[in-house]
């Protein structure tokens, strides 16, 4: 029998935007899809549109969909969640990443000049750090409760509070190409980094817990909410699975050719045959409790992957993917390439059938006899005349009285008898 992640059923729709895409996000529910690019597109679950803007390089939206955040040049820009304008600001330089809070309240804005800028909803700039000066922030992620924000560069890793306290840094420089990409833990208590060819799983003091070389650099982290599962691409085309511990749980090659592009999911068919070997993950999302990881590659290829290591559903974009999402049950993901937006829609579980229910049978009657009613203590029962005995005959009572058995009251009623008796 097929796994179960193997044997569901997944639907798909597309979308053009008809500009450059930069971006794709979505709430943790699916309830709102956000692209961003030469305008921005905020759709439905289902693919529909809700309402667009222009421009917005840099995307973000809060979990209860309230807050649309996107930039342009060094413009920070809010909308809500029906698309009304409400303020747009400056910062320092142009803006790499951009966050929000679950509720809205802070938006956090990572430069090129290295500067972290922490806004609150009014938009006030409340705080701004310098990490390393003129060093370009390459990744800002925050933890699902919002709590923490985490802070990557070639300069070193940074974490603070949504406030814009510092809690600790690793400012270390790494060889090669530095802090590439971060990803928190929904409490902020686990931090997996990607510096170099050097994966980090971070503890919430900074401290390294462990560390995997990955040969080559890489490209792009996930974190489960719990912080259970760690997932890491490379350009070594390798996508690897890791558990809390460190351990490798399995690696998925994916530049490596297959005959006829048959992989290790069982019974699923890989659509990308030629499997160029340049087709690494450029972007990663994983559900919040690590069952399901969705990748978008260089060879313009969507995967879904099952934390068993059982690619369960492909699809084939029109270039490169660079942007996924995925909601926290796994249950909606979104792709996009540079002009298009390709989801995977796993349907749910159909109900299970009831067993079939016996029809009512009656059950048997049973004749009830009434009980005579019992009798009242109150009334006395009708006397009873006792039977008259029978009257001796003159000569039983005269033999009677003479053999000393009958009474006075024999001789008595003798009388009368003897009197008809004729003497001789």
């Amino acid at each position: 029998m097929l796994p179960a992640a193997v044997s569901a059923v997944y639907d798909s729709w597309t979308y053009t935007p008809g500009s450059d895409v930069s971006g794709v996000t979505m709430t943790p529910d699916g309830s709102t899809v956000l692209v961003g690019g030469g305008r921005i597109h905020v759709l439905n679950p289902d693919g529909t549109i809700l309402w667009k803007k222009w421009f917005g390089d840099h995307i973000s939206i809060s979990a209860n969909s309230n807050t649309v955040i996107c930039t342009f040049g060094s413009q920070i820009y809010r909308y809500t969640g029906d698309g009304k304008f409400c303020w747009d600001i400056a910062v320092e330089s142009k803006p790499r990443d951009v966050v929000v809070t679950p509720d809205g309240s802070r938006i956090i804005v990572g430069d090129a000049t290295g500067t972290v800028s922490f806004i609150d909803a009014a938009g006030e700039i409340i705080r701004e750090f310098v990490t390393d000066k003129g060093t370009d922030i390459r990744d800002v992620a925050i933890s699902g409760n919002g709590n923490t924000i985490g802070v990557i560069s070639p300069a070193g890793t940074w974490c603070f509070s949504k406030y814009g306290n510092m809690r600790w840094k690793k400012d270390d420089r790494i060889q090669g190409d530095g802090g590439q990409c971060l990803a928190l833990s929904r409490d902020g208590g686990e931090i997996a980094a990607g510096c170099g060819e050097i994966l980090r799983y971070l503890n919430t003091s900074g401290g390294v817990v462990w560390k995997h070389d990955c040969v080559r650099s890489i490209t792009a982290v996930a974190i489960s909410g719990t912080g259970e599962y760690v997932t890491a691409a490379t350009q070594s085309n390798m996508l690897l699975f890791f558990t809390a511990d460190g351990t490798l749980q399995w690696d998925f090659n994916l530049g490596k050719s297959s005959e006829g592009g048959e992989i290790t999911g069982p019974g699923i068919r890989d659509l990308c045959p030629d499997r160029i070997e340049d087709g690494w993950v450029q972007d990663i999302a994983i559900s919040e409790d690590g069952e399901w990881i969705l990748t978008g590659s260089t060879n313009k290829m969507v995967r879904l992957f099952s934390n068993d290591g059982s690619l369960v559903w492909s699809e084939r974009a029109d270039n490169p993917v660079d942007y996924v999402a995925l909601t926290e049950d796994g249950s909606l993901g979104i792709a996009a390439t540079e002009s298009q937006v390709i989801s995977v829609v796993r349907r749910p579980d159909p109900e299970p059938t009831p067993a079939p229910v016996p029809p009512d049978v009656a059950p048997p009657v049973i004749p009830v006899v009434p009980s005579p009613p019992p009798e009242d203590p109150d009334i006395l029962p009708p006397p009873v005349v006792a039977a008259s005995p029978e009257p001796h005959s003159p000569a039983e009572m005269l033999r009677e009285f003479l053999s000393g058995v009958g009474t006075d009251n024999d001789v008595l009623r003798m009388i009368p008898i003897l009197m008809t008796i004729p003497f001789r």
